[in-house]
């Protein structure tokens, strides 16, 4: 750094804009004949007291979360970006999927008494109205676990349309003319920022426009601290920090990224480094459209380099995340499909190499500890026992594995097919099959008269 910088800083009011006093002729001359370099340090300075508050964010949420190093940069950075969330075209959902007693609620509160326009409250009964009257600041909702049932499709349709700027919601209000009564068209905007927490998880449509943190539960120390957030000194003057800042994105900031993308000139060159750090990410769609304002919020923040190695690990864990749900759907289809072969008691053993036969190319992770936990995550384990060492199940379709098939005929058949064994069959202790005379503990009973698996599927399937 030149004396000439030295001098220009020390003397330079960035709250005012203004220079404190006069700078000496060399100086002077210096801030005329370079402008982009004094415009350069107005830059940096506040730069660096944005990182300084990204900091102080990060610690308060180690001192009330446990969470991963990965986690603590989301919510941080998502937290600070509600101050600028109306420069920017959208802003993504902030979703924490979590077990029970894992710490959601505490971190929605922190995250309500940190954020611009929140007053440290969350909503567990939020509305639809709500959603669509509501005009500025971030609003956070627990127990969003009904959330995709079919009562709640207005409000699902509403939260959907929040996450960007532009979307209309219209509604129709009575209204007094002079033929009688009126309906006049009113229209909504909404547009903010969004926190909710369940245990189940979102939709695909809700999920794609969210960034997703995943809580743990945790006996840590911090976990037996209390809720202080109305009163924590250190939150109060973070908050009022925030709202302090003034800040405005460089102009035309999306059209200039649009400009970099077809490799026209940009009207700020400063711009060009962030932008081609940002490109090598190979971060495309819907994702990239979702991290860009935390992309622009770190750079604001001096923590660009940080926050590009952490969503890429975040894209790759949501790849996989996305690839064990397409291995459920197929799985469930495939159960549905051949639940006829399955009847009593089956190994998982069995029931892995016939879903392994029929993959393409299967993974190493499509293992029998996987499959255990698919059938049961997917409903379709109605009992479990261990036979020398090894799993059996009795499998069961029912009307909530059986939704969303890709194949409407198929899965209707055997749907039905599935329903009519399970009515008429009841695991029994050893017993003799009326067929072939074998004694065996894995019996199925119509009426009076009992099957061993072999003849009971004949006679069933």
């Amino acid at each position: 750094m030149s004396e000439e910088d030295k001098e220009w800083l020390s003397k330079y009011n960035f709250e005012t804009g203004k220079l404190k006093e006069d700078l000496s002729e060399q100086a002077y001359q210096w801030a005329k004949n370079n402008p982009e370099r004094a415009d350069e340090l107005i830059r940096e300075y506040f730069v660096e007291k944005r990182k300084g508050l990204l900091i102080r964010v990060r610690a308060i949420f180690r001192k009330y979360v446990d969470t991963t190093q990965f986690n603590i940069e989301i919510l941080s950075l998502w937290a600070l970006g509600t101050y600028f969330h109306s420069q920017f075209e959208t802003f993504p959902l902030l979703q924490l999927y979590a077990q029970k007693r894992s710490g959601k609620t505490r971190t929605l509160k922190l995250l309500s008494s940190l954020c611009k326009g929140s007053d440290g409250s969350v909503s567990t009964s939020p509305t639809e109205t709500l959603l669509f009257r509501h005009k500025s600041g971030a609003l956070f909702f627990d127990e969003m676990e009904n959330i995709s049932s079919k009562e709640r499709g207005a409000f699902r349709e509403t939260l959907n349309a929040v996450y960007k700027r532009g979307n209309k919601i219209i509604r129709y209000q009575e209204a007094k003319s002079k033929d009688g009564q009126d309906y006049v068209e009113k229209c909504f905007y909404p547009y903010y920022p969004i926190g909710l927490a369940n245990i189940s998880g979102l939709n695909d449509v809700l999920s794609d426009r969210a960034i997703q943190v995943i809580l743990q539960r945790s006996n840590k120390k911090l976990t037996l601290l209390i809720e202080d957030f109305g009163t924590n000194e250190e939150i109060k003057w973070l908050k009022e920090e925030l709202t302090k800042m003034d800040i405005k994105l460089p102009e035309r900031l999306f059209s200039q990224w649009n400009d970099f993308v077809n490799g026209l000139s940009l009207q700020d060159s400063f711009l060009k480094e962030p932008f081609e750090k940002i490109a090598k990410t190979n971060i495309h769609g819907r994702v990239f459209e979702i991290l860009l304002p935390l992309f622009v919020v770190s750079y604001l923040c001096g923590d660009l380099d940080n926050f590009l190695k952490i969503s890429e690990a975040y894209v790759l864990q949501r790849e996989e995340e996305e690839l064990v749900d397409d291995t459920d759907e197929m799985l469930r289809v495939f159960i549905i499909e051949g639940f006829c072969k399955y009847i009593g008691f089956v190994s998982l053993s069995a029931i892995l190499e016939d879903f392994r036969a029929k993959l393409d190319f299967p993974e190493e992770w499509i293992n029998s500890k996987w499959l255990g936990r698919a059938l049961k995550r997917l409903g379709f384990i109605s009992k479990k026992r261990l036979v020398n060492g090894k799993t059996q199940v009795i499998l069961n379709i029912n009307s909530t594995n059986t939704t969303d098939t890709t194949n409407s005929t198929n899965s209707t058949n055997s749907t039905e097919k599935g329903v009519e064994l399970i009515d008429k069959m009841d695991i029994v202790e050893e017993k003799i099959c009326s067929i072939c005379g074998s004694l065996n503990a894995n019996f199925t009973q119509d009426g009076q008269i009992f099957y061993c698996e072999t003849c009971g599927r004949k006679k069933f399937g």
